[in-house]
């Protein structure tokens, strides 16, 4: 059966806790991956890495009242690890197709005393509940690759970010090579199986952007 976005919604309903529990770290409470760096000491640092890595790059675009939003938000806790470290910032949103988590992150920023500095939302990426060029910075972790037509979330970002506003993303990217017969059957059983029917090439996805009035600056290998 094709991926949808209901089938999307459905799977990380059904599955959260169950990553939640696996993260590795109770703390830190991120459902994407862990990036060892070698200056990492440990778990919690490495479930970090690609929050302290945004942070930065938000403060380059905004380093004080910086109007920010995490499409593809999970639970919260890339919002719950940048946001008390920027300046200031306005109020943020973050936005997941999964009810479940959105209840999750909302019930974490009432435990942090963020309610009031984060809204938590159910909702499709390529239909944000926010005016045009009213964010400084959008990011998404792993989240890009769940969209059934990549090409609608680049659409939407680039009515959101104000110019000379920031994308950044933290993603899967499909080689551009051709694969072979083996690596083209894992390959397909790695988007049926984590239901990532968006992966494209970097190629690709760059050309999405500069359709949408967004620029590469710069692409890291993490």
């Amino acid at each position: 059966m094709p991926i949808t976005t209901d089938s999307v919604r459905t799977y990380y309903d059904e599955n959260t806790n169950l990553f939640l529990k696996f993260s590795g770290h109770k703390k830190a409470q991120n459902i994407h991956r862990s990036l060892w760096m070698s200056e990492t000491k440990n778990i919690e640092d490495a479930l970090n890495t690609s929050n302290a890595l945004i942070k930065t790059e938000i403060e380059s675009v905004a380093p004080q009242n910086a109007r920010i939003a995490d499409l593809g938000c999970g639970v919260g806790a890339s919002l719950f690890y940048i946001y008390p470290r920027l300046q200031n910032p306005a109020p943020a949103l973050g936005l997941t197709l999964s009810p479940v988590q959105a209840r999750l992150a909302q019930e974490s920023a009432s435990q942090l005393g963020l309610q009031d500095h984060i809204r938590f939302a159910e909702g499709d990426f390529t239909s944000v509940p926010l005016p045009s060029e009213s964010l400084d910075a959008v990011y998404s972790v792993e989240a890009v690759c769940h969209a059934v037509e990549p090409e609608k979330y680049f659409q939407e970002v680039g009515r959101l970010l104000r110019k000379g506003g920031k994308l950044i993303l933290v993603d899967d990217y499909k080689s551009p090579r051709s694969f072979n017969p083996s690596e083209q059957k894992w390959f397909d059983a790695y988007i049926e199986g984590w239901y990532v029917p968006g992966v494209r090439t970097i190629e690709q996805t760059v050309a999405f952007a500069e359709k949408n009035g967004l620029q590469l600056k710069k692409n890291d290998e993490l």
